[in-house]
Formats: C-alpha cells, structure tokens, sequence
C-alpha cells in the first residue's frame, strides 16, 4: 500500500469512528455553524464547521494551498512553510499557532493529500500530522494527534459548502478551555477561507489538470 493511501485510509476510519456519535451545537455566526463531539480516549472533542460560501470550488482550494499565507486565513496562524512537495496534491507543511498569555505557541507538521470527485462534484483534503518530521524548536510545543480534513462540495450553481474538520491533542491540562478555543479556531478559519477565496489573487483560479484527472490521490 503506498502512502498516499494509507494516510487516506487511516483518515476514513478516523471519520468513520468520529461519526459513531452524535454532533452537538457548539458555536454559530454569520450563517457558519459549529458542532463538537467527544472522541474515545481523548479528552479533547472533535470540531466541525459549516457553511455555505458564494465562492468556486478551485478558489477556495487555491486558499488552502497557499501555506505560506496561512496568517490570513488559518485562525492565530503566525507562521506557516512549505516543507515537501511530493506531487501537486500532496504535501507536508509546517504551522505555527500563537498561544494565550504564558502558554508556548504550538507548532504542526501535517501531511495533506486532495481527492476530487466528479459525481457528485467535491474536493476533499485529508490531514494529518506527522510529529515526527523533526525535532521540537525551543519555546514550542508539538501538537499531538492531528487529523482532519476540508470537504469542499458543490451545494447548486452558485455555492459550495464547505465543511472544516479536525481533532488534536494540543498538549494542555485545561481541556475545557481548549475545546472552547478550538470552536472559535473554526468559526474564524471559516470565515476568513471564505472571504479570501472570493478576492484576488485566488479569484479564478484556474482548474489543475493534475488534481481532476482522477479520483485519488496521487502516487
């Protein structure tokens, strides 16, 4: 099994066991809704936000690719880098989030990879984290157990909905305080993915050949 694949795979099942409870109303604003749900052996809950944008599909996927602008558009982003490339829909790139008062910033290294499907049309992006790409930074703290995903589908003619998704260990004791923050980093992220995607330069964005050509994600 390659890589691309397992990663795929292991996201399903994270998906899958995630959806075995039921969401419950976490947060909502400007027509964004936020749910959250407990995940077995974590004392962190699981985050998901949705909503419906006037933006095209590829916009909003030009917005998520482009890392090194994650401060715009990723919630208390402060730094974000390409790390590897290993195709036009894979890739590992790095994040740091600024922390509350007298908490260290955390840092993440995540590994996406996009599938496009043609019936019914969507993007989806699977995340997760990879600890283990190099050593922690003085003054950081590594995010534990990241997993998440962006789906991206076509809701009519007009819109897309899109639906953000993700569970980490952030490595804190107030867990309460976490998951609040978490809701909030959702709500936000949403928000400002949405505003982007509908303003230059990712307005337009033309369609990559290299990520509708097939079903999955590349080798």
């Amino acid at each position: 099994m390659c890589a691309a694949v397992a990663v795929f795979v292991a996201i399903s099942l994270w998906l899958t066991h995630v959806a075995a409870a039921d969401w419950e109303p976490a947060k909502s604003a400007e027509g964004i809704e936020v749910y959250q749900k407990p995940v077995e052996n974590s004392p962190f809950k699981a985050t998901r936000g949705t909503m419906l944008s006037n933006a095209r599909m590829f916009d909003v996927l030009a917005v998520l690719k482009d890392v090194e602008a994650c401060p715009q558009w990723l919630h208390k982003c402060k730094l974000g880098k390409m790390v590897s490339r290993i195709s036009e829909r894979e890739h590992v790139y790095y994040t740091v989030i600024d922390s509350p008062f007298l908490l260290r910033d955390r840092d993440t290294y995540v590994r996406s990879s996009v599938t496009y499907h043609r019936d019914p049309e969507s993007l989806q992006i699977d995340m997760r984290g990879v600890e283990d790409t190099a050593p922690v930074v003085r003054k950081r703290v590594r995010v534990l157990d990241f997993r998440g995903r962006w789906l991206i589908e076509k809701h009519d003619d007009r819109q897309v909905r899109l639906v953000y998704e993700l569970h980490m260990d952030p490595q804190v004791s107030t867990a309460g305080a976490a998951n609040s923050t978490m809701a909030t980093s959702v709500l936000e992220t949403l928000r400002k993915v949405d505003r982007l995607a509908q303003s230059r330069p990712y307005l337009d964005t033309a369609i990559p050949a290299s990520v509708t050509a097939t079903g999955s994600p590349a080798p």
